[in-house]
């Protein structure tokens, strides 16, 4: 079973230009950290992200939870440039925006599409009864 790791901001710092001081930052923020389950979270949504380091061999699955009225987190397309397109259907299908993303435009629907529907409270016409 995966892990997620949920250590405070200043144990760590990720994202160095170096290439083992990731490493040494997951060792350093052991001492730190609190492992729990994925399942449940205290909002409407939660952003998983799986961080996985070839060269150390060196795992960390993030999670983050977002605001029900405003879903909204910082981009990784600057650090992660394969997060672009995930971010873009998360945006799209989910309505949380990336911050700091540098395109957030439909991915897969119609420009002009209302709504994300991916989302539980986007109105299906299965849902709608109308009258005969």
């Amino acid at each position: 079973m995966d892990a997620v790791v949920d250590a405070k901001p200043a144990s760590a710092e990720f994202g160095s230009a170096e290439p083992g001081d990731d490493a040494e930052a997951v060792e350093d923020a052991e001492a730190e950290v609190m492992v729990s389950g994925l399942a449940g979270g205290d909002t409407r949504f939660q952003l998983l992200a799986r961080v996985f380091s070839l060269t150390t061999n060196l795992g960390l699955t993030l999670k983050c939870d977002l605001s029900d009225d405003s879903p909204t987190v910082g981009s990784w397309v600057a650090s992660y440039p394969g997060a672009e397109w995930h971010e873009r259907e998360a945006w799209e299908m989910f309505g949380i925006t990336f911050t700091g993303h540098p395109g957030l435009r439909p991915l897969y629907l119609p420009g002009d599409f209302e709504g994300n529907p991916l989302r539980k409270d986007f109105p299906l016409l299965a849902r709608i009864i109308k009258p005969w």
